[in-house]
């Protein structure tokens, strides 16, 4: 249900998988001969929903900090294997990761790594990286996630009715990726759901991956 809510780094073509990578969030990257080094380029001017500002590198790191220290996202190990911090705070404050201007990072990671922008920032970390807005955590705090996070996606959070029904409409404005073809979203946890919750994903991923990118 993440794709429903918010947009990936990066994305793959669902009929080829991750042979094929497309920029989505993220818009160009470097890397350098050794693979030690990444550069990324986010796409500017992606708003948050509910008017909470635009996507920049400072909402991709508290995201990220925010997935790695909640262990029941399951996020940590993957992330740090390849970062070598426990957090892109830690990662920034030992030089690790320098932020050159609000749509501009570099990461000096602790392994080589040929495949950060294909499978760790798209395939790995979904749900990992579905990016937050900084500027509505600090207005809400934790009751952001009760009240639904304004990710960058193209459905909006509406309503949800525990174990039964999460409810999306579409973005008021032209979406930067794609618009939708349905006005509402509507996702049923069924008898199915419960016990096929692998199906349920898969399904549910390849619906928002068709939607275009």
């Amino acid at each position: 249900m993440t794709r429903g809510t918010s947009d990936d780094l990066t994305t793959i073509d669902p009929k080829t998988g991750v042979s094929t990578i497309y920029p989505q969030l993220v818009a160009a990257w470097e890397i350098s001969p050794d693979a030690l080094e990444y550069t990324f380029h986010l796409r500017e001017s992606v708003p948050f929903r509910f008017g909470f500002g635009e996507f920049t590198v400072q909402d991709f790191i508290m995201t990220v900090d925010q997935s790695m220290s909640d262990p029941i996202a399951g996020c940590a190990s993957s992330l740090k294997l390849f970062m070598g911090f426990d957090s892109m705070t830690e990662m920034v404050e030992a030089g690790k990761m320098e932020v050159i201007d609000e749509y501009t990072f570099k990461m000096f990671l602790a392994n080589p790594q040929v495949d950060v922008a294909s499978w760790w920032f798209s395939i790995q970390i979904t749900g990992c990286g579905n990016v937050r807005s900084s500027v509505q955590y600090a207005k809400e705090g934790d009751a952001m996630f009760e009240n639904g996070p304004a990710g960058t996606c193209a459905y909006q959070f509406v309503s949800r009715t525990l174990k039964e029904t999460a409810e999306f409409e579409a973005v008021p404005y032209g979406h930067w990726r794609v618009n939708p073809d349905f006005e509402t979203l509507k996702i049923t946890e069924s008898w199915w759901v419960a016990f096929f919750p692998g199906v349920a994903i898969l399904l549910t991923v390849l619906s928002f991956n068709l939607l275009g990118d």
